[in-house]
């Protein structure tokens, strides 16, 4: 569940947008990408048609979540820990969820958000009145 915004404090924010790191799963990639095999299954959304190409712009994607605070309520690791899930929506309007991969080094990985998903809507209207 999204958390509301004003439960998530400006510290927790700023440590999370400075200190999280982007890392892809290949879970999710059915394309090879430098060296690796195709590796998505049927039960992962797969990232090969998503506008983001590249580690370091997904990462860009996740601290501008951290920012606007588009976080779930439940959290992983050291207090006050890391989000499980985190939620970002890019400039052609996709909507993207990143799970927590390692709650040590605040690592997630990311992958879009099914346009069928009840959730959709709801985060690209969030991400609108937040930003």
């Amino acid at each position: 569940d999204l958390a509301a915004r004003e439960t998530v404090t400006a510290t927790e924010a700023e440590r999370w947008h400075q200190e999280s790191r982007y890392s892809p799963n290949f879970a999710h990639k059915k394309s090879p990408r430098a060296g690796r095999p195709p590796a998505a299954t049927l039960d992962k959304t797969d990232c090969d048609e998503a506008p983001i190409r590249c580690p370091r712009e997904a990462g860009q994607l996740l601290r501008l979540a951290f920012q606007r605070r588009m976080v779930s309520s439940q959290r992983r690791g050291q207090n006050p820990g890391w989000p499980q899930t985190v939620w970002a929506v890019d400039g052609s309007g996709m909507v993207y969820e990143a799970q927590l991969t390692n709650q040590a080094t605040g690592e997630y990985h990311g992958y879009p958000v099914m346009r069928s998903d009840h959730f959709y809507d709801y985060l690209k209207t969030e991400w609108e009145r937040r930003g």
